[in-house]
């Protein structure tokens, strides 16, 4: 077995290398002289060669992809669970705009609730709503 070259990028040399041996072995088979079997077991065994070249460069390409999408999910995930991670900034930011959305609930509800009551002969203050400017002021549950 050949050595394996430095980086996927050098798959263009070994296929240099493969269109040479393959000229070799047609020039092989046109010529017209007797050839050894030792000639042709070198062809044989440096196209073996370069086959398995070839083969580890393009595996060792498919597992350093592989590894850059497990790095950039496992990168994912961890940016993820720090955004949501409890007091982190973004979940203190969540919190407050949850906050903020219940209090305008609850104020629109308010608004609603009073505006459908019926007057009421007593005063807010006496009936436990606070001031008679407020938003239920003169106003009882029914």
């Amino acid at each position: 077995m050949s050595m394996v070259r430095g980086s996927f990028a050098d798959i263009e040399a070994v296929l240099a290398e493969l269109r040479g041996t393959i000229g070799l072995m047609s020039h092989l088979t046109e010529s017209p002289l007797e050839v050894s079997e030792g000639s042709w077991a070198v062809v044989r065994d440096k196209l073996l060669d370069l086959h398995t070249e070839l083969h580890e460069m393009w595996q060792r390409g498919w597992d350093e992809r592989c590894a850059e999408r497990e790095a950039h999910k496992l990168a994912l995930e961890k940016a993820e669970a720090r955004k949501a991670a409890p007091g982190s900034p973004v979940d203190r930011e969540a919190a407050d705009a949850l906050w903020g959305l219940l209090g305008a609930w609850a104020t629109m509800t308010t608004r609603q609730i009073a505006e459908r009551l019926p007057p009421s002969p007593m005063p807010a203050e006496e009936v436990g709503f606070g001031s008679a400017e407020g938003d239920l002021a003169g106003r009882v549950p029914a």
